[in-house]
């Protein structure tokens, strides 16, 4: 059964539908109620207009492919640490972590980007990333608990508004995992003792 519509998207619909009726109506007031052909791109302008609000929020509802529906859910990804480096992402913070996360979302965003990477990227070669998109109702916290990290050092942000975890972050995941709540998004996967092994011996190298 599809997933009920949040409030966000259901105001974000009925505003998109009105404009569409807006630029219809001004359509066919300028061509008349039984519409003459057009014969400029002005002419056509206020039914494409239309047209583009009415399709707006079906689009926003499409599922691509196997992913999870991109109204709410999170957006998971992966970028290569050469990638990383030739973007000029910091990966290192030469100092000590001086300062703790201290919200829910913080240690949200890190238990998520810790427990990804150890189940998928042991090898840490490749980078999990994630991101929320603007319609999820958790964006805004989102957003500020992972500025206030990768002010800290310890998460970085890839072109597209993904999250990954620094060097630095990896560090100090490695060391308080144990300690982090167990809220997370996406599915939950056991820290196998192989995967948790590679990665603990290759950030003590």
């Amino acid at each position: 059964m599809e997933k009920e519509p949040s409030t966000i998207f259901k105001v974000f619909r009925a505003v998109c539908w009105v404009m569409s009726g807006f630029f219809f109506i001004v359509f066919l007031i300028n061509l008349g109620w039984i519409p003459k052909t057009p014969v400029t791109i002005y002419d056509l302008s206020y039914l494409i207009a239309s047209f583009v609000y009415f399709v707006l929020p079906i689009v926003s509802r499409l599922k691509l492919g196997n992913l999870v529906d991109i109204e709410t859910k999170p957006l998971e990804n992966k970028i290569s640490k050469d990638e990383v480096e030739k973007r000029g992402l910091p990966e290192e913070l030469p100092t000590a972590i001086a300062e703790r996360p201290n919200t829910a979302m913080e240690y949200k965003i890190l238990n998520t980007l810790w427990n990804k990477q150890v189940g998928k990227f042991p090898d840490l070669d490749v980078f999990f990333t994630f991101r929320l998109n603007t319609s999820a109702t958790e964006f805004l916290e989102f957003r500020e608990a992972g500025n206030r990290l990768m002010g800290k050092g310890l998460i970085s942000e890839t072109d597209i508004g993904q999250f990954h975890l620094t060097s630095a972050g990896l560090q100090y995941c490695s060391k308080n995992y144990k300690t982090f709540p167990a809220d997370m998004w996406f599915k939950y996967e056991s820290l196998y003792q192989d995967n948790l092994g590679k990665v603990l011996k290759k950030l003590n190298e």
